[in-house]
């Protein structure tokens, strides 16, 4: 087992620096100048040679002269020591920036988690033992509908109805800490838009595999010896039937994380999702990077949590 985590620990570094070297050449190759953005010309008063003076100077204290392999060298060993640098828009530390949100994009990926599993392994196991029935057919139309819904669309759906509408909810902003109660209020409708097309995929694996686990010749034999019908499903065929959910698990980890991209602008959200896109318009380099590799990273711990929690689950997997 340690030999296994080992291994994969070392492939996710290189998959994680391919990842930002990606990232680095695609942001740079993309047409714009950061430093149009970041002084725009009516600032410098025109396009003259003091504009372009000012423009070289701020080139070379960013960095930004430099040959790429070297910029891309020095992002590297300061990403190591944790040093992400500077925002080129705000001049402020981007590891303070992302210590003040990443707490918040958290707390939405888990709480949308919880729901996603909550609402998803039930509706599956329950439309596998109603198999043909009503809540079976009804219950996948609504997951089928929940994964090809867009989370933004549904987002837009639920501020409409439940805060212009209703005025039960606020529509934006985080209400502030968790043991108060407006906190929650504020986290609801976002944690559901983006909990809940998760939990349509969960249904959807969750009944495929008890469905054909509960054909397997054990569970007849269990039957067969007089058992009762939930000690079977939840006792001798439900650990099989998660393999599939887990597979996807480690996907949903970072998917949650990235997916609130999106979301988090749509509710206002002051997470890094939010922070990314503000900082793509801008053609902030640093934020975009350090926060990227933040994704990929939840993506490979996601993949390595899922193989782990393959033993557990089924012990006739083995990892070496």
């Amino acid at each position: 087992m340690a030999r296994f985590i080992a291994k994969r620990l070392i492939a996710s570094v290189f998959v994680m620096i391919g990842t930002l070297l990606l990232v680095f050449i695609v942001l740079r190759a993309a047409p714009g100048d950061p430093i149009i953005l970041l002084v725009p010309p009516d600032e410098l008063g025109g396009s003259g040679p003091d504009a372009q003076f000012t423009r070289e100077r701020l080139r070379q204290e960013l960095g930004l002269t430099r040959p790429l392999y070297e910029q891309f060298a020095d992002f590297v060993v300061k990403f190591v020591q944790l040093d992400f640098g500077r925002s080129i828009r705000t001049n402020q530390p981007i590891r303070e920036d992302l210590l003040q949100r990443l707490p918040n994009t958290l707390e939405l990926g888990i709480v949308a988690l919880m729901i996603s599993y909550v609402i998803g392994i039930p509706a599956g196991i329950i439309s596998a033992r109603r198999h043909n029935t009503w809540f079976d057919h009804g219950s996948m139309l609504v997951a089928l509908i929940g994964v090809s819904m867009p989370g933004f669309w549904l987002g837009f759906l639920l501020m409409l109805l439940f805060g212009l509408h209703l005025h039960w909810l606020p529509i934006s902003g985080r209400g502030g800490p968790l043991w108060e109660l407006e906190s929650w209020r504020h986290l609801i409708l976002p944690a559901v838009t983006l909990g809940v097309i998760p939990a349509a995929l969960v249904a959807r694996l969750m009944r495929s595999g008890m469905l054909d686990v509960l054909r397997q010749d054990y569970i007849t034999t269990a039957r067969a010896k007089g058992l009762h019908e939930r000690i079977v499903v939840y006792r001798h065929a439900l650990k099989n039937a998660l393999i599939p959910v887990i597979t996807i698990l480690g996907i949903q980890l970072g998917g949650l994380l990235s997916g609130a991209f999106i979301i988090e602008s749509v509710f206002a959200w002051p997470g890094i999702g939010r922070y990314t896109v503000d900082a793509i318009s801008g053609r902030d380099y640093p934020v975009v990077q350090a926060t990227v590799l933040i994704t990929a990273f939840a993506f490979v711990l996601g993949n390595l949590a899922a193989d782990i929690l393959y033993a557990y689950v089924d012990p006739r997997i083995r990892l070496e």
